[in-house]
């Protein structure tokens, strides 16, 4: 999608990581065609240039890949213009993801990261931190890992609440237990959530077990984003 022929390749700059839930399971119970019918789907998670708040800077800002079941978004470098089109970048994915009922959940990390786009490669510590936190995520969303803590600390007042709506720091679901975390307000300005907990209670039907666990979760975290009020110390 986008257009990075003047990015630096190596710059401090933002990464999400998505991954669907539950992938390994569904290569195992579907077809090859129908495995390749869901990976397509992904791309039609880009936000569409038909939405009515598309913003063409955003194909000069972020940077959108996938690798099998996995997104990669990546921002150009770490000003807080370009904090601020990638954090709508990945919340219109979640929310389109979530409206066609693909589970995803993720991870937001910072720090320098190497973005070729010409010769495909892409590396930096970040990346792991996001893979990592994002392995230990038990709802369909995203948290953000504390190497995001320190610069979201350093933005001043008025940048701070251009985005604090869109970040909660809430109890969050990992595999040990719930920890104080700072979550990724995907439902915000989605129209009253967009009906989003209908769409996630609606995977209830085809899932079982520790899966269901993903659809509480979720529940329960749409909620706490409703309610939840963010103070800066």
């Amino acid at each position: 999608m986008s257009t990075t022929s003047d990015w630096k390749v190596k710059t401090k700059r933002y990464v999400a990581f998505l991954d669907i839930l539950g992938f390994k399971e569904f290569v195992l119970r579907h077809s090859i065609h129908e495995v390749y019918s869901r990976l397509k789907i992904l791309n039609a998670l880009k936000p569409d240039i038909d939405e009515a708040d598309y913003d063409s800077e955003l194909e000069k800002r972020i940077m959108f890949t996938i690798m099998s079941d996995s997104i990669f978004i990546f921002s150009k470098d770490d000003t807080f213009s370009n904090l601020r089109y990638f954090l709508t970048y990945v919340k219109r994915v979640m929310r389109m993801a979530i409206r066609k009922e693909i589970p995803l959940k993720g991870a937001i990390a910072y720090g320098t990261i190497a973005v070729d786009n010409e010769q495909n490669l892409f590396c930096g510590q970040p990346i792991i931190d996001a893979y990592l936190l994002e392995e230990d995520l038990q709802y369909m969303g995203v948290v953000f890992h504390h190497t995001f803590e320190d610069p979201y600390e350093k933005l001043s007042d008025t940048q701070y609440n251009r985005i604090s709506g869109w970040i909660k720091e809430v109890p969050t679901p990992f595999k040990y237990g719930k920890r104080i975390h700072l979550n990724l307000n995907y439902p915000v300005a989605g129209s009253k959530i967009y009906k989003f907990s209908e769409k996630v209670e609606n995977q209830r039907f085809y899932s079982s077990g520790d899966a269901r666990k993903y659809v509480d979760n979720t529940l329960e975290m749409l909620i706490l984003f409703e309610t939840h009020d963010n103070k800066k110390e």
